[in-house]
């Protein structure tokens, strides 16, 4: 009869152990209302908070929603240090603001206020280095800001409202956030540009978030998403979304650092991203191309790898380009690549989709030699 109940209560007990161990999703937003950004940055706060809401069950998500005065160096850090997380657990940390970037210490910084207004700075490294120390399973830190030098002004973001959570996790939020490990360093403008807000009155928030949201919004039910396909097209998304706000490009009067016109909004992604490998077998076109490429969600294949001094390379192909066609037959995945590459004379015509600005380009160029049958 012991044995019984000692059975019993095993297995009574056992549903609570595994509810208590799922992982969770740790999520700090620090949109940085004092910036200026008015009714954008109230939709930044909004969508960032409304889409792990909408995704992650409330069980599962740990959401610290830091208020302007908050928005400090030292109580950031502070906020960072004092989440306790699982050893499964994903750490998030979303900041919308000011930002500059400072080549020669240390890179890019957030341009904050202490709590008499003056201004203060942080190190994004020195943020990057306090998530990492936590050591979660994942880090995530994604900021919507300038790399350049820009002004602020006080402006409060105004109230937020809530939503229901979902009774389970999203299948492509958990492919993204719970799945991988690692670290995803991504901010929303490459060094040199500014990052730039809706100007067409519709207030969905900055050229950055408002597609942020949009794709993970996509790819919700995507239980096979990966952080690079998703980059991948975050980078498209960005600049369709600055060239309907700025379809004649931004200019800087008086210019920026040398800029005057600014004509595209580029994301910048800090080290490689969980699941994104060197070496991928079956599409390694060795010296011919010099460039590896894998199935694209969307059609045709991703380029991966371009090896340096390559024809590839030589013809300006990048890491995260789209490859449609090779000498005017439809590339749809790996298959068709490699015999397109193999099928073709030594000069090669490709449309491609350029990874920076979205545009489908004619590219013309030569391989480095002939297979011999």
């Amino acid at each position: 009869m012991k044995h019984f109940f000692l059975l019993l209560t095993t297995a009574l007990l056992l549903p609570l152990s595994l509810h208590a161990a799922e992982p969770t999703i740790h999520v700090i937003i620090a949109a940085d209302g004092r910036a200026g950004f008015g009714a954008n940055m109230v939709a930044d706060y909004q969508n960032m908070e409304h889409l792990f809401r909408e995704n992650v069950p409330q069980s599962q998500l740990k959401l610290i929603l830091m208020e302007p005065d908050e928005i400090m160096p030292d109580k950031i850090l502070q906020t960072v240090n004092r989440i306790e997380l699982g050893a499964e657990d994903t750490l998030v940390f979303y900041y919308s603001g000011h930002a500059a970037n400072d080549a020669g210490n240390g890179g890019q910084f957030f341009q904050l206020k202490d709590d008499r207004g003056r201004p203060v700075e942080l190190q994004r490294r020195t943020l990057l280095a306090a998530l990492k120390n936590k050591k979660s399973r994942l880090t995530v830190l994604l900021t919507d800001c300038c790399n350049i030098e820009q002004k602020s002004s006080d402006e409060d973001r105004g109230l937020i409202k809530t939503v229901s959570p979902p009774g389970k996790m999203s299948p492509g939020f958990e492919a993204l956030f719970l799945q991988p490990e690692g670290t995803v360093d991504i901010t929303s403008s490459k060094r040199g540009e500014a990052s730039f807000v809706d100007s067409t009155g519709k207030k969905r928030g900055s050229c950055f978030t408002w597609p942020l949201v949009a794709l993970f919004e996509k790819h919700r039910n995507a239980p096979s998403i990966t952080w690079p396909e998703f980059v991948t097209e975050l980078k498209i998304d960005v600049q369709k979304a600055f060239l309907e706000c700025w379809p004649n490009g931004y200019r800087f009067d008086p210019p920026m650092n040398g800029i005057i016109v600014q004509k595209a909004q580029t994301i910048e992604v800090y080290g490689s991203l969980p699941g994104e490998t060197q070496q991928v077998s079956g599409t390694n076109r060795g010296p011919r191309f010099g460039v590896r490429a894998v199935n694209h969600p969307g059609g045709g294949v991703r380029v991966t790898e371009v090896l340096l001094g390559g024809p590839g390379h030589r013809a300006g192909f990048e890491v995260g380009d789209i490859i449609l066609e090779i000498n005017g037959k439809p590339i749809r995945n790996e298959q068709d690549y490699s015999i397109a590459i193999d099928d073709s004379p030594k000069k090669i015509n490709a449309k491609v989709i350029n990874v920076n600005d979205g545009r489908t380009l004619e590219v013309t160029f030569e391989l480095a030699f002939e297979i011999e049958n």
